[in-house]
């Protein structure tokens, strides 16, 4: 069975298109950590507002943003909101949006968790 940072965050391959850098790896965490919650309000709002082009912008950067750090599982959730026809309208979206800040959690834990655990390695 997976650990819930497995099964969130692709460490391996991020490490490997990093070539094997941890700190670089550390600090697009603590970036992707400090934007995160203005993705998600900007995601929020526009559903709300039932701005759908609002929604496909937002839901493009917050994906290309999970594609850097390895986040698969949030990626598809983004792709999932991107991908939305302009015909469905935003109403349909709120599920899809409990369910990406779900993943936004889960994700944002296994990070600190996985940064905690490399600055404890570097403590003497």
């Amino acid at each position: 069975m997976q650990s819930n940072e497995q099964a969130t965050l692709n460490i391996e391959s991020t490490l490997e298109r990093l070539k094997g850098d941890k700190e670089f790896l550390h600090m697009l965490y603590q970036v992707f950590l400090e934007d995160l919650p203005a993705k998600i309000d900007t995601l929020d709002k526009a559903i709300q507002a039932e701005d759908l082009t609002t929604v496909h912008r937002a839901a493009h950067s917050l994906k290309g943003a999970c594609a850097t750090i390895g986040a698969d599982m949030l990626h598809a959730a983004a792709h999932t909101m991107e991908t939305t026809p302009k015909a469905n309208g935003c109403a349909h979206l709120v599920p899809a949006l409990d369910h990406l800040k779900k993943l936004a959690d889960d994700l944002s834990v296994a990070m600190q968790q996985e940064i905690k655990k490399n600055s404890l390695s570097k403590q003497p």
